[in-house]
């Protein structure tokens, strides 16, 4: 794995290990918004990347394919419904948080700030923390499993 900040472009970096993103069918109200559960692997790529979108310009774009979640991950009784890919776009906006779907894809519109608290609940996650949510609320969370 390569050091932060070896990166010149976003396009320069590439995923290592696996990053799951889901939703949970039906939308019940003890579990909104999107889940995430990613190997060590996983989310030190996904970090890696994050710290780059933090020291870019606005509007830059990076799409990653999604791995499928395993299905013991947070409730094996619930069906979950996979995203096949996750699209970033740095927002001029610092306190942008804004999560959507797009028939299997997840875009998210992130600022600054926001960048620095999703890459705070990585490194949570990487500590052996789990369920807890960054983002906003209202089905605008990101779950860490």
């Amino acid at each position: 794995m390569r050091a932060l900040g070896a990166f010149v472009d976003i396009h320069d970096w590439s995923k290592s290990g696996k990053i799951a993103i889901w939703r949970y069918e039906p939308q019940a109200k003890n579990f909104p918004g999107w889940h995430m559960s990613c190997d060590s692997e996983g989310y030190k790529s996904l970090n890696e990347l994050l710290s780059v979108f933090l020291n870019s310009e606005p509007m830059k774009k990076r799409t990653l394919v999604l791995n499928t979640p395993d299905p013991y991950i947070a409730s094996s009784t619930l069906k979950k419904t996979m995203q096949n890919k996750l699209v970033i776009v740095k927002s001029s906006d610092d306190s942008q948080w804004l999560l959507s779907d797009d028939c299997g894809k997840l875009k998210l519109d992130i600022g600054s700030g926001k960048i620095a608290e999703l890459m705070g609940g990585v490194d949570d996650a990487l500590a052996g923390k789990y369920d807890f949510s960054v983002g906003a609320t209202n089905g605008q969370n990101l779950w860490f499993w």
